[in-house]
């Protein structure tokens, strides 16, 4: 039965004459709504905008993404392309309404891992820091409905428009892991989380950053109280803004005392200096072999020869891009 309707879903693929919002689009009911649904694809219009409002579940399917360094998977549910469509629109609307806490780098333009990572490093100097890596616990699906529809409604969207923008963000009633709308609304989400601790790093005179669910806060100090303390301040944050703390994936590093350098969002951070971590330097210098490159110079020579060797390669070489995606990485780190 979901084949049938995924293959009914995608005839829709023409593209809007009008440029309109998420609220001009879908009117003030239901029958505004079904109308420009029907004006986008006269044949699957109407199912589709009947299907949003029964179960938009089934507009859905789902992939299985394998989890780094384990062999479980990870669930995203990949939307049907005309729902995709409704999810950017309601996106652009939503990014010009408001905007994340600036601690958040995650899904914003300009904004990366690269320029979480030199906040901390930015931070860290010479004296006692302590770096606190903290993340959430299948933040997505943690997200609900009630959530979602008090951020629409914070954002001046009308009563019909609230519960169809949240029946287009949502998978039986959680965030859609798979969604491009679902970064922007953890984001909203955690915005008062991200007062909390950048507050809570300012008087600790340290700095607090988070990219997508991995949070790190940086204090100034080694004494194992204060850290203690912090850790539990923390988590008790994260609580009340009802997410749940990875009871695994969380570490602390006395930054000169237990380890010259910590690693934070995916990138090695210390004294006023970011770098890439081993494992990502390792596959530079994969690349760099498979180029025929010899791997002795200095990082930053290597993947300006690893750029000059991939601009070289045949267009279809899968190598060309794996070579100018890690020059890029490695610029930005």
């Amino acid at each position: 039965m979901l084949e049938i309707q995924q293959t009914k879903c995608d005839h829709s693929k023409t593209p809007s004459t009008e440029r309109l919002t998420f609220e001009q689009f879908v009117g003030n009911h239901f029958r505004d709504f079904k109308t420009r649904m029907q004006g986008q694809s006269k044949r699957a219009g109407a199912y589709i905008a009947h299907q949003i409002m029964a179960d938009a579940s089934q507009l859905y399917h789902i992939v299985e993404v394998e989890k780094k360094g384990t062999t479980e998977k990870r669930k995203c549910y990949a939307p049907c392309h005309t729902l995709k469509r409704l999810q950017k629109m309601l996106l652009e609307t939503l990014e010009s309404k408001a905007q994340p806490h600036e601690a958040a780098h995650g899904f914003r333009k300009g904004h990366s891992n690269a320029t979480a990572a030199k906040t901390v490093a930015k931070s860290i100097k010479q004296g006692k820091y302590t770096l606190i890596n903290q993340d959430l616990k299948s933040a997505f699906p943690t997200m609900k409905a009630r959530q979602v529809r008090k951020i629409f409604r914070e954002l001046g969207f009308s009563t019909w428009q609230t519960h169809i923008a949240a029946k287009v963000s949502c998978y039986k009633g959680e965030l859609a892991t798979g969604s491009p709308l679902s970064p922007m609304l953890l984001n909203l989400e955690l915005i008062k989380l991200d007062e909390k601790l950048s507050a809570m790093a300012r008087r600790a005179g340290g700095s607090y950053v988070r990219y997508a669910d991995d949070l790190s806060l940086c204090i100034n100090t080694h004494k194992t109280k204060v850290i203690r303390r912090a850790k539990k301040e923390m988590r008790k944050a994260i609580t009340k803004a009802k997410f749940i703390p990875h009871p695994e994936k969380h570490k602390v590093t006395r930054i000169g005392k237990d380890s010259d350098r910590a690693e934070t969002v995916g990138i090695t951070v210390a004294s006023q200096s970011t770098r890439p971590p081993q494992r990502q330097r390792r596959k530079l210098f994969h690349i760099a072999r498979a180029f025929s490159i010899k791997t002795t110079s200095a990082d930053t020579d290597l993947a300006r020869k690893v750029k000059e060797q991939a601009e070289k390669a045949e267009p279809d070489d899968p190598l060309r891009y794996k070579g100018l995606g890690y020059y890029a990485y490695f610029l930005s780190v």
